[in-house]
């Protein structure tokens, strides 16, 4: 086959329609996802055995039908590709699924257009920087390379815009036995003014608690003349301004030489009352909470936990009501955050090999979560090597050419050094 080229190869993968629908649908209480990566899994397939790769469709969620033969829950994969017959492997990692179009695109977004921007040249399309130029800087880096040190394996996932159905599934996957190293192309969130390309050495975390408030009802017109009825909204409400002091009380920066980046909580949803004329006896609010690498999932959890017993304790919340908190419910877990050190040897070695290409390196934390979270968890370090690009999940979401270039060199040089067995034992 011809030689691939990483930035035509990006716009080969901006023009196959893989928006993420963002949807789930619920079978025998079960809920499932519903994607639209099937065509650029199949592309893509199809690309990498032509590489010369294994490559294999892991199937992480079955088709079901009804009777009548009509598709309930649709069947969903990832796709898995490996080179080479070594005991040790490194592992390129990327999703599939973009965001939906959002309003107001100066052009057709899967087919994007160029311009120039202060001797830059950008391109402008859905998914051209968040991440389908990360996977042809993939492909593109690794399409002449034979394993010497280390298997070369490729995982494509799908479903990280929505609730990393995908990702999930890979960790409970024997192809990461092997895995000693993690790259992964995926935004930064971060513009880079001075032009230097970022090196993500982490990622903060991400959870959801659920508050359930249970009061008494009663009818409505005994509201102030019963002492039987407990308003379980009314009692909601005297919970959460309480809770936007500890919630002002959690904020905290994580800093590390350059590297600031500082966590947020907030109530993002709250429900409860069907607006009759019956005193509402439940309540709930739901917190999101980032959580920088010196927090986690389960310490914030029990702080909050213990906060909410000191407000009962100390007579804010009516006695007589029950007040729990718990992990939202979410078919994938929620991520911690992770941290690999700026002057480890593994990732000084990582810094060298882009320096070589002629670019200033800025290291930073990701600040919010993504797929490679997951794969973190596991102890496989997990460095982020994005192009350089912008304005993703917007209307005008741009990618700089020549950095998939820069960063497909770097693949290629991680791919073909013999220093890394060194590091890594």
């Amino acid at each position: 086959m011809n030689k691939l080229d990483p930035i035509a190869l990006t716009k080969e993968l901006v023009a196959i329609n893989s928006v993420n629908p963002f949807k789930s649908v619920t079978f025998q209480g079960k809920e499932y996802g519903v994607g639209n990566e099937d065509e650029i899994n199949s592309y893509l397939h199809t690309l990498l055995s032509e590489l010369g790769f294994h490559v294999e469709k892991q199937i992480y969620q079955a088709e079901i039908k009804d009777e009548a033969g009509k598709i309930i829950v649709p069947e969903r994969s990832n796709i898995f590709a490996s080179k080479g017959n070594l005991e040790k492997s490194i592992l390129f990692l990327a999703h599939t699924d973009t965001v939906d179009i959002k309003e107001g695109w100066k052009c057709d977004p899967l087919v994007g257009y160029e311009e120039s921007i202060e001797g830059e040249q950008r391109f402008y399309a859905l998914g051209s920087n968040d991440m389908k130029s990360g996977i042809a800087a993939i492909l593109s880096a690794v399409q002449d390379v034979t394993p010497k040190f280390f298997n070369i394996k490729i995982a494509l996932v799908s479903d990280e815009e929505y609730w990393s159905y995908g990702a999930h599934a890979l960790t409970q996957d024997k192809f990461l036995n092997d895995v000693k190293l993690c790259i992964v192309p995926e935004l930064m969130e971060y513009a880079s003014p001075d032009r230097s390309q970022w090196l993500g050495l982490g990622r903060l975390g991400r959870v959801e608690y659920q508050v359930d408030i249970l009061g008494k009802s009663c009818h409505g017109a005994d509201a102030f003349t019963t002492t039987e009825g407990i308003n379980a909204v009314h009692e909601s409400i005297k919970i959460q301004n309480e809770l936007l002091k500890f919630i002002e009380n959690s904020k905290d920066t994580f800093t590390k030489g350059e590297i600031r980046v500082t966590n947020s909580a907030y109530i993002s949803q709250q429900i409860g009352g069907k607006a009759i004329l019956s005193v509402p006896d439940r309540a709930q609010f739901i917190v999101d909470r980032s959580l920088i690498p010196t927090e986690s999932v389960e310490g914030e959890f029990e702080k909050l936990n213990e906060y909410l017993d000191k407000l009962k304790k100390d007579g804010i919340i009516n006695p007589l009501v029950k007040v729990s908190c718990t992990l939202r419910t979410r078919p994938t877990p929620p991520c911690n955050p992770y941290f690999i050190e700026e002057d480890s040897s593994l990732t000084q070695w990582i810094i060298s090999l882009i320096s070589r290409e002629g670019e200033t390196v800025r290291c930073g934390i990701g600040r919010s979560v993504a797929d490679e979270n997951r794969i973190a968890a596991l102890g496989i370090p997990t460095y982020i090597i994005p192009p350089r690009g912008g304005d993703s999940h917007t209307n005008s979401e741009w990618v700089i050419l020549d950095s998939i270039v820069t960063i497909s060199n770097t693949f290629k040089s991680i791919c073909e050094s013999k220093d890394l067995i060194a590091i890594l034992d």
